[in-house]
């Protein structure tokens, strides 16, 4: 009897032992298959912040800021994993401001959800939260980083200038002035030699300018000492748009050279030389060879006779205007895989604007719009586009780069 009895318990033992192992694998087996699960469900997760996060910054990019958060196709991207209950948090972009000026803007996305076991028909407690960040850089052309256009206006104060040509050029430079446009202004006068120089400022030297163009004309004509002394004043400042106006009423008849070896050197170190004829008996030859943008030389486009006062003043006018209708240029630049998209936001902030590519600025001269020029690495504006940024004020916005995960 006691044998059996032992028996019976040890058999007993070995059923409950069994019992305990197979609950034990039972429980095992249930844990790995949410452990699987939870890694699936992490791995769907991170893939939706990934996309996000990407997208995100994609359509921040090409629409704007403004049109991230209720963008169909990232809504259909939230929408696209019915295995989760994900939750979705719009992204709000981060700015860091880099040394060059530029910025990187910064979008992270955040998923949120429970994982579900399907076991007894009810969800494990299990919250699961991924995130991920993409990235793109931005310029802005406003204020409040100074990337004004520095422009030196270059006189002509010799002996031939008196008369209406000194007092038109008097009252063309006075006007420029008082239009108090988003340009740093810098002076050059000169006769036989340097006469005045004014070092490029944006508002503080403005005063000092118009106090010198009172004095009076007289003696000879040399164009090279004054362009050196043009190229000495930009060089020295940063290069936010290097501009020269030289404005004279004929041929030099001193110096070596007539100046036009000045102008290649000027356009050598990224400065873009206007030249300007007063007066209908002007000798606009030289002026003409002078003139052009860096690559350049002697482009007509760049010269421009005046008569009188009032063509004086619409000229300077439409000179500093393409110059303003021209932003750049972008630091860093693009790399030549990256497009370039261009806002227009209005002066104070608030909401901005796309504006879209254009192939013809003459032809849309009258729509908003812009072209990116890889050669010259700036963006160049329209007509209607520049009159926002001249008439009242509005800043320019470019954004680059190919949006990747970063985190």
């Amino acid at each position: 009897m006691g044998g059996t009895q032992g028996r019976r318990r040890q058999r007993g033992i070995m059923v409950v032992v069994a019992a305990e192992w197979i609950i034990i694998l039972v429980m095992l087996l249930v844990a790995g298959y949410a452990i699987a699960r939870l890694a699936v469900q992490r791995d769907e997760h991170q893939a939706q912040a990934d996309a996000y996060a990407v997208g995100a910054a994609q359509v921040a990019m090409r629409d704007g800021i403004d049109a991230v958060c209720n963008h169909p196709g990232l809504r259909q991207l939230v929408a696209a994993n019915s295995q989760t209950r994900a939750v979705v948090d719009c992204p709000r972009p981060i700015e860091r401001v880099m040394p060059d000026g530029s910025k990187v803007i910064t979008y992270q996305s955040n998923v949120r959800g429970t994982m579900e076991t399907g076991f007894f028909g009810e969800d494990m407690a299990w919250n699961l939260r991924t995130t991920a960040s993409s990235s793109f850089q931005q310029i802005e052309f406003d204020e409040a980083e100074r990337r004004y256009p520095k422009f030196v206006l270059v006189l002509d104060y010799s002996g031939s200038m008196g008369g209406e040509k000194i007092r038109a050029l008097r009252s063309a430079v006075t006007g420029l002035l008082d239009a108090q446009l988003r340009v740093e202004y810098g002076l050059v006068m000169f006769n036989s030699d340097v006469i005045r120089t004014i070092g490029v400022d944006f508002d503080n030297r403005q005063e000092d300018i118009r106090n010198a163009i009172r004095r009076n004309e007289g003696g000879g004509t040399n164009f090279v000492s004054p362009m050196r002394a043009a190229i000495d004043l930009l060089t020295r400042e940063e290069n936010t748009g290097y501009y020269i106006l030289f404005i004279s009423d004929g041929q030099p008849n001193e110096g070596r050279q007539p100046g036009i070896d000045q102008s290649d050197r000027a356009r050598a170190r990224d400065i873009t030389v206007f030249t300007l004829a007063i007066g209908g008996d002007a000798d606009g030859a030289t002026l003409q060879r002078m003139a052009g943008p860096p690559g350049a030389p002697g482009d007509r486009r760049y010269y421009y006779p005046a008569r009188d006062a009032n063509d004086l003043q619409r000229t300077f006018r439409e000179i500093v205007a393409s110059i303003l209708c021209t932003v750049g240029p972008l630091r860093p630049q693009p790399a030549a895989n990256q497009e370039v998209h261009a806002f227009l936001r209005p002066r104070g902030g608030g909401g901005e604007q796309r504006l879209p590519v254009t192939n013809d600025l003459d032809r849309d001269a009258g729509r908003l719009g812009y072209q990116y020029v890889r050669a010259e690495n700036k963006i160049r504006l329209t007509e209607r586009t520049c009159d926002q940024v001249i008439d009242n004020g509005a800043e320019v916005v470019a954004r680059f780069g190919s949006p990747k995960l970063v985190q």
